[in-house]
């Protein structure tokens, strides 16, 4: 696959970009164009959706920490790559560069030498090379011969891509790719990989996207005829592979302190090679295979289960591939096409595609074994199924094809099909309301729920509820999916006979506080389909009923009247010991409703610990100045940067999401006070090491912040 499949490259450079560092009145039209094709610039890779269908570790390496060790690493080039390698260096005019390889080492050619020699001296580096002569194309020139990594130093100084008239064209090359490496390491878009040479390995590195979107605007890079100043193929695409892991491993190598704990660490900051084989274990393999499911969902080509239905007992399923266009628009096409001769599918190469299909399928057989045997010879790419294995996929698979955005097709009759569920309806002792308001504003830690409530156990199935004794009659003799008036049920053995027991002694006499409000506003209880009466219902409205309150004294600022109903719904939460989550689109203050409930809690002594904000790294400065501005009683300490230490007399700290995950020890040692997450849709995948890290945190009050929608199970923190 070319690399420029592989490379995610933007051109951001426009007139009114405030980041700009050029005035447009400076320069010529020439110079224009070139600033617009080769400034480089990206958005930050979602490394959170990147690992969601990423296991904790490879098979057979259970006991490692790969997935902390992975994610760690990003955190740290995250919150601490940028400007790492910049400094003042000087620009070497009418000075050539030339690629070649001598001993099997990367090397460059430059001449004319003298503009390097200063840089070269300025490094103490100028005694070990002497001058040479090398005849490239047909002329012969004097330089000097020097190892790639030295003119990767060198390249690495520069903060952006240099212009000037008098720059050879492949130093304007080599600034351009390094400056686009750096950017895109920047932003996160690189990945480890496994190379495998023969009873050894080792994980390098290599640039990261996917959509057709993106990999198309690499070919801006491609301005630049790299095979025109070197003596090996494919340059450019020798040169990335070359730079991007010597400035990753070179920037690990400054922070492998940091990794001093992890087991794992010494498959991904070193460029080593490991022995292969470890008794009965194929390392290389199996990191390889682990490292593949971190492509799983992001592909935009994808393979289609499709089972059709043949007789009321036989289905059969067969398998297509589909190449997602746009959101409205794609192409479909049999699986047999993987296998013929054509050069290319959806207009990309053959190979790329058979490569990706099977890395998805291999995916997919981990959850449906049988899959496999769909590719036996004889078997013309169909698999025949019955309706208890129909309902296997659509029990034990279906979830992790959806995960991984492999699509799953079923008859049509089958849009009808209902889980059976454990149900309760709960109604309130006649005379016991008023115990049962007292113990939930009392915040009671447990109760007898048995003293206060009558229960009626059923079993649920769709709207329906019927007794344990008609849904044993119905199941009599059946398995997987059995009919149901106009739907279909769902039937396992074990798990029927594990809802029956459940029904029949049920374990909810004793519930918490929160599990009875959390049954009450979900709808569930420990896996119970949880329903209750008026009178409780009256009971929950009484609890829920808005404070009022007043905005705090402290408060430098004036809150609008949306803003003050904002508060009061924040403080009635908060006091009556609930998590709460505030969602609203941005530019509308939840900032400083948030702010507004911190200075009103700490007016009445209920705070006395210091409170935590989490918050990306681009509002860090937006939350400073927030609280400088409406709240300057507080005093503030932001928990950021190489040399961080944590303020024990700041009534605030302000961090990011990447510190935290990389400090999480620390920082969960502490009781907070109130603990604020902004941007809180960051944590909205619970299997996330950012959202477990939050989650590990201790606090007495604890909200979060949002402009996009989000899932209710924040308000879980």
């Amino acid at each position: 696959m070319e690399l420029q499949d592989n490379i995610l490259l933007y051109d951001q450079y426009e007139e009114d970009d405030d980041d700009c560092d050029f005035e447009e009145e400076s320069l010529d039209s020439k110079q224009n164009d070139v600033l617009e094709h080769h400034t480089y610039s990206f958005k930050k890779n979602n490394i959170e959706t990147l690992f969601q269908n990423l296991t904790e570790n490879p098979s057979g390496m259970e006991k490692k920490d790969f997935r902390l060790t992975i994610s760690t690493i990003y955190g740290v080039f995250e919150d601490e790559f940028e400007g790492t390698f910049q400094q003042p260096v000087s620009i070497l005019r009418t000075t050539n560069f030339y690629l070649f390889e001598e001993n099997k080492k990367p090397m460059i050619f430059v001449y004319p030498k003298n503009n390097f020699d200063f840089w070269l001296k300025s490094k103490g580096s100028l005694y070990r090379f002497v001058v040479k002569s090398r005849v490239i194309n047909g002329e012969e020139y004097d330089g000097y011969s020097i190892p790639l990594d030295v003119i990767w130093e060198y390249f690495s100084c520069f903060s952006d891509v240099e212009y000037n008239e008098n720059l050879s064209e492949s130093f304007s090359a080599f600034n351009n790719l390094t400056q686009f490496v750096l950017k895109a390491v920047q932003k996160l878009y690189f990945i480890p990989k496994v190379k495998i040479y023969d009873k050894l390995f080792a994980i390098k590195y290599e640039l990261f996207s996917f959509t057709d979107e993106l990999t198309a605007s690499v070919k801006k890079l491609n301005e630049f005829n790299f095979d025109n100043f070197s003596d090996i193929k494919n340059a450019k695409d020798y040169l990335i592979d070359n730079y991007i892991n010597y400035i990753i491993f070179k920037f690990i190598g400054l922070k492998i302190s940091k990794f001093k704990d992890y087991k794992a660490a010494m498959y991904f900051l070193k460029p080593l090679q490991q022995k292969r084989f470890i008794r009965s274990t194929d390392l290389a393999t199996s990191i390889s295979d682990w490292l593949d499911e971190i492509y799983i969902g992001k592909y935009d080509i994808s393979p289609v289960l499709n089972i059709s239905k043949v007789t009321d007992e036989d289905f059969v399923l067969k398998i297509a591939i589909k190449h997602k266009i746009d959101e409205k628009n794609s192409e479909v096409l049999p699986i047999n096409v993987l296998y013929s001769n054509e050069k290319e599918i959806f207009g990309k190469p053959s190979e790329f595609v058979v490569s990706v299909i099977e890395k998805q399928i291999n995916y997919a057989i981990k959850y449906y074994p049988e899959l496999e045997t769909l590719f036996e010879e004889n078997n013309n790419f169909e698999l025949k199924m019955n309706v208890n294995e129909v309902y296997k996929v659509m029990a034990n698979t279906a979830y992790y094809l959806n995960k991984a955005g492999i699509e799953l097709v079923l008859p049509d009759d089958f849009g009808n099909i209902v889980v059976p569920r454990a149900s309760i309806n709960a109604r309130v002792k006649a005379g016991r309301e008023a115990e049962l308001q007292e113990l939930l504003n009392l915040g009671t830690n447990s109760m007898n729920l048995r003293n206060i409530f009558e229960f009626d156990y059923k079993i649920a199935i769709g709207d329906e509820k019927i007794s344990v004794e008609e849904f044993e009659n119905l199941i009599k003799n059946s398995k997987g999916l059995v009919a149901y008036k106009n739907m279909y049920i769902l039937i396992e053995e074990a798990e029927a006979k594990a809802l029956i027991e459940k029904v029949k002694n049920p374990s909810t006499d004793n519930l918490t506080r929160a599990e009875l409000l959390h049954a009450a506003f979900s709808g569930n209880i420990r896996d119970y389909e949880f329903d209750f009466d008026s009178a409780f219902a009256n009971i929950l409205k009484d609890l829920t009923k808005i404070k009022d309150v007043k905005a705090p004294e402290n408060l430098k600022g004036t809150l609008r009247p949306y803003q003050e109903k904002g508060l009061r719904w924040l403080y009635t939460n908060i006091i009556k010991g609930f998590g709460t989550c505030i969602a609203d689109d941005m530019g509308l203050g939840k900032t400083i409703q948030v702010i507004s409930l911190i200075l009103k809690l700490k007016e009445e002594n209920r705070v006395k610990s210091q409170s935590l904000v989490v918050c990306p790294t681009t509002l860090l400065g937006n939350w400073v100045k927030e609280l400088h501005s409406f709240a300057p009683s507080l005093s503030v300490s932001v928990y950021h940067g190489p040399d961080r230490k944590l303020d024990e007399k700041a009534d605030i700290i302000i961090t990011t999401f990447a510190v935290l995950r990389i400090d999480i020890e620390d920082i969960k040692k502490k009781n907070w006070g109130i603990l604020v997450i902004d941007e809180a849709q960051n944590i909205k995948n619970p299997d996330t090491s950012q959202t477990i890290a939050v989650k590990s945190l201790k606090s007495e009050y604890k909200i979060a912040m949002t402009g996009t929608p989000v899932e209710n199970r924040l308000t879980e923190l």
